[in-house]
């Protein structure tokens, strides 16, 4: 039988086991990385193939298309006059041959296929916005203009787009989801029926579509954990959560009706995706850590469920921005000057 004082010795280290548990999980807390989920890395230990450094240091450069051996990205670069900008065609070593659409007005989403290049733009100087379809002498063969901007957009059928509509009066994001399908030939418009749970601020925020297969297309919200489905007639086919399940940006409403995200709030950012196969691809990189490597997390495109994910190695200590498919597995990637190129292992699929 224990003494008194042998009970009061081990009401003691009790006492410190729970002191000590309660400070680990309080700093275990403080040090957690949205990182730590339910990831499944199948692939941590992939290497570029290929790397080649032909971008140029005075331009920044977004979103990325590869079409017959040729890689297509938005540049721009910042004057006194204002932010010139242009669709650059490079060869697939990322030297650059020639440009497409350059103006100085706002480059939206863009796709390239065979017969031409598709793209969105906002005036910035009377707000208005386009969607321009050329071909690859620079001649416009249909474009589309609308009063309100045009914050993304997605080809989904000749002349026919899916559009992200925003405000008209500035930069500003409503908490109204608005979307358009749009025949840019005929002038017609029809409202794309878009009710998600919780969308108030999660899928306002800018974003970006992504077309995939068998009429299946997406909508990737950039700083919220989530996406939606969609088909060719605009009927929304499921929502769900990214796995890393982060919550979204602090944000704060202006008195204009606006709402911008909030100083110093950082956290995950889904910076590109694609469709591979059957499979979603989302490129993401947590902002809150300057160091860290963006991972590409899989998706089934038929359902949305999570499969399996992948570290993306850096070039000579770039992140990778952008992703776009080349043929079989093997991907371009986009880096702040540098071009890459992956090969996504079956393991991953």
């Amino acid at each position: 039988m224990k003494t008194y004082n042998e009970k009061k010795i081990l009401l003691v280290l009790t006492l410190l086991a729970f002191c000590l548990a309660g400070l680990m999980y309080f700093f275990g807390l403080q040090k957690k990385d949205y990182r730590e989920t339910d990831r499944n890395i199948s692939a941590n230990n992939l290497k570029l193939e290929k790397i080649y450094s032909g971008l140029s240091t005075n331009r920044r450069y977004f979103f990325l298309n590869y079409c017959n051996g040729k890689i297509y990205i938005i540049g721009f670069d910042i004057n006194p006059n204002g932010a010139h900008q242009s669709i650059d065609e490079l060869d697939s070593a990322g030297v650059y041959k020639k440009s497409f659409a350059s103006n100085d007005n706002g480059k939206g989403q863009f796709e390239v296929d065979a017969d031409g290049i598709y793209n969105s733009e906002v005036n910035h100087g009377n707000r208005t916005s386009y969607i321009f379809e050329r071909n690859f002498n620079d001649s416009i063969l249909y474009f589309y203009r609308s009063d309100k901007q045009i914050l993304e957009s997605l080809r989904i059928g000749k002349h026919t787009y899916i559009l992200k509509i925003g405000r008209s009066d500035g930069m500003k994001y409503s908490f109204v989801d608005d979307y358009n399908i749009v025949n840019i030939e005929t002038g017609v418009i029809n409202k794309m029926e878009v009710k998600l749970k919780d969308s108030a601020f999660y899928l306002q925020r800018y974003g970006f579509f992504v077309k995939g297969n068998k009429g299946i297309n997406f909508k990737i919200a950039r700083e919220a954990g989530m996406f939606f489905a969609f088909n060719d007639s605009g009927k929304v086919l499921y929502q769900v959560e990214t796995v890393d399940k982060s919550p979204p940006l602090e944000v704060v409403k202006s008195p204009d009706g606006g709402i911008r995200r909030a100083p110093n709030s950082f956290g995950l950012a889904n910076l590109s995706a694609i469709v591979l196969r059957n499979y979603l691809l989302i490129l993401e990189v947590n902002t809150a850590n300057g160091k860290a490597e963006p991972i590409i997390d899989v998706y089934d495109q038929a359902t949305g469920k999570y499969k399996s994910s992948c570290i993306v190695p850096k070039a000579r200590d770039e992140t990778a921005r952008e992703i776009a498919v080349i043929n079989g597995n093997q991907l371009v990637l986009l880096y702040k000057t540098m071009i890459g190129y992956l090969t996504i292992p079956e393991s991953l699929l």
